[in-house]
């Protein structure tokens, strides 16, 4: 893993050098771009009202409250922003801007005893809006795509109408993921290698879906929830499992506490803020096939805001963002000669949850 990160980092820079080594090239250096396709998207806290103090001293039970036969609807709207700046012979910056929304749609099939429930997901539609220094991408599902159009965005085209089923305990822990079959088949479909796949080919595309599709999209669908009662002021913290990134390891833990108590019409809501501390581990400067890197240790950061709907059972709206900033210096071996640049990113992510 670490020398295709390396790997792909030298990539980044030796296109830079190349890119940079003439008058033209410098010339033609894009100007940074201020667009911003977010405004659809509804950033603000969740429109509760007040109560008055002595009715938030009760104690609570946090757990979602799954009904066979019930459905509910919830939009994810993910914002992302990254800012990659590139220093060679010259300096140039790549600025994206993009907006992905999905609505997910989700049956209650059975609750078992043990309050465990298996939920029917129904991605019914997604949305794409991309601004990378100017040249804006779009995509709407539903609406008529070329071939070319359909195979770059197969994720979605995919998994859309294409109902799958995860279980879940009433905390919210995602416990399993079955019924993926027709997002397989119309992925092998769409990507027309349907004659060239040996059945260990499409167990690992069936893996790749659940881990690399499904999970990511459920967990921040379905959160989960420790396994204890709250009241104003509880806290409680959650560890990570290690997460690889460059030559770093960096261990999360995210810190919650229930800070008040709200009224959404008529219902009870618990408003969670969180934020995330991060421990980072690895070594800074390492040489590799002639190549030396020096890295800066990544910043990090995270919160977010979960309003909790008690007398439903159900998240009601949730805010999170995460900020993600990295930089590295290389020697590259160009010929008779050594070239030397640097790259900085900034990277971050924004999800707003909302029940429909």
């Amino acid at each position: 893993m670490k020398q295709a990160i390396l790997t792909l980092l030298s990539l980044i820079l030796i296109i830079a050098f190349v890119s940079c080594g003439s008058d033209s090239d410098k010339e033609e250096k894009k100007e940074n771009t201020d667009t911003d396709v977010s405004s659809v998207i509804d950033t603000t806290d969740l429109p509760a009202a007040t109560i008055d103090e002595s009715e938030k001293t009760g104690t609570y039970n946090l757990a979602y409250n799954f009904k066979e036969g019930d459905t509910f609807k919830y939009r994810l709207s993910t914002i992302s922003k990254s800012i990659r700046d590139v220093v060679v012979d010259t300096a140039f910056t790549n600025n994206l801007v993009q907006n992905i929304t999905r609505v997910v749609e989700i049956k209650t099939l059975k609750v078992n005893d043990d309050s465990t429930a298996e939920l029917q997901c129904t991605l019914t539609s997604a949305s794409i809006d991309a601004d990378m220094n100017g040249q804006k991408v779009t995509y709407r599902s539903g609406q008529k795509l070329d071939s070319l159009e359909v195979r770059r965005f197969y994720e979605f085209e995919s998994i859309l109408n294409n109902p799958f089923v995860i279980k879940v305990n009433n905390r919210g822990k995602l416990l399993g993921v079955t019924d993926t079959g027709n997002i397989l088949d119309k992925m092998i479909e769409i990507s027309g290698i349907v004659d060239t796949l040996s059945a260990a080919d499409k167990q690992m595309m069936k893996e790749n879906i659940k881990q690399n599709l499904i999970i990511p999209l459920m967990t921040q669908v379905i959160r989960e929830f420790p396994g204890k009662t709250i009241e104003l002021g509880t806290s409680w913290d959650k560890q990570l499992p290690p997460s690889k990134f460059m030559v770093f390891t960096l261990n999360y833990t995210n810190h919650f506490k229930v800070d008040d108590f709200q009224k959404f019409g008529d219902d009870l809501i618990a408003v969670i803020n969180g934020n995330t501390t991060t421990e980072i581990e690895g070594e800074t400067k390492l040489s590799n096939k002639g190549i030396n890197y020096e890295f800066t240790k990544p910043v990090s950061t995270a919160s977010g805001k979960i309003f909790f709907n008690l007398d439903r059972g159900l998240v009601q709206k949730s805010k999170t963002k995460t900020h993600l900033e990295i930089s590295y210096k290389m020697e590259v071996p160009m010929g008779n000669e050594v070239r030397r640049g640097s790259a900085t990113e900034i990277s971050i992510n924004e999800n707003i949850l909302e029940l429909l």
